[in-house]
C-alpha cells in the first residue's frame, strides 16, 4: 500500500482572532510512494502507528490570509512553545528532545526533528501497522475584522491589530 495521509483540525476563537491548526499525518504501509493520498476520517480502529526513524515535523502558518515567512515561523513564540513542549515531553512520548526549528533548504519550510528512543516492538499484525513519517502543521490566524468590509479608518485599525497580534507571536519582544 502505498503512503497516504490523514489529518485532523482544532479551532479556537479569543478577542475577535480565529486560530485553527490544522495537522496533516503522513503514514507509511509497506513501501513509501511519491504521491501521498489523503484518507478522510480518522484511521480505523486496530490500526497500530509506529516510529521507525526520525520524525520531521513541518511548520507553516497563514495570518489574514497572508503566508507568514518561514524566519518568522522559525522564531515566533508558537514554535519555541513547541520545542518546549516536546523537550518536556519527550520522555512520556518516546521520542529525544526534539531539535531547534531550521529552515529546510529544499523547500524553505520551518522544520524540527524528533527521533525515537525506545526499540521498535514486534506489530500485532504486518497488516495493521503503518509507519509515521512526518507531521505538517498549519496554523491560520485570522482577526474577526477580516471578514467585515473596511473603510479607510478601518483598515488602520486592523493594520495596527495585526501588527500587535505578530508582535506577540514573535518570542524577542
Amino acid at each position: 500500500m502505498p503512503s497516504f495521509a490523514s489529518s485532523s483540525e482544532v479551532r479556537d476563537t479569543a478577542n475577535g482572532v480565529l486560530l485553527v491548526l490544522r495537522g496533516r499525518h503522513v503514514l507509511v504501509a509497506g513501501s513509501p510512494s511519491d504521491d501521498v493520498r489523503t484518507i478522510k476520517g480518522p484511521l480505523p480502529d486496530g490500526v497500530d502507528v509506529t516510529l521507525e526513524s526520525n520524525l520531521v515535523i513541518s511548520l507553516s502558518g497563514i495570518f489574514d490570509r497572508v503566508k507568514i515567512d518561514s524566519r518568522d515561523i522559525q522564531c515566533s513564540a508558537i514554535a519555541n512553545h513547541l520545542v518546549n513542549y516536546f523537550h518536556a515531553n519527550c520522555e512520556q512520548l518516546g521520542v529525544r528532545p526534539a531539535s531547534q526549528i531550521y529552515i529546510d533548504e529544499y523547500d524553505g519550510v520551518a522544520k524540527l526533528m524528533l527521533s525515537p528512543t525506545r526499540p521498535l516492538l514486534k506489530p500485532r499484525s504486518v497488516t495493521t501497522t503503518v509507519r509515521l513519517s512526518a507531521i505538517e502543521l498549519l496554523y491560520v490566524f485570522r482577526t474577526e475584522s477580516h471578514r467585515i468590509p473596511q473603510s479607510q479608518g478601518q483598515h488602520k485599525s486592523r493594520h495596527t491589530r495585526s501588527y500587535f497580534f505578530l508582535h506577540f507571536l514573535h518570542k524577542q519582544w
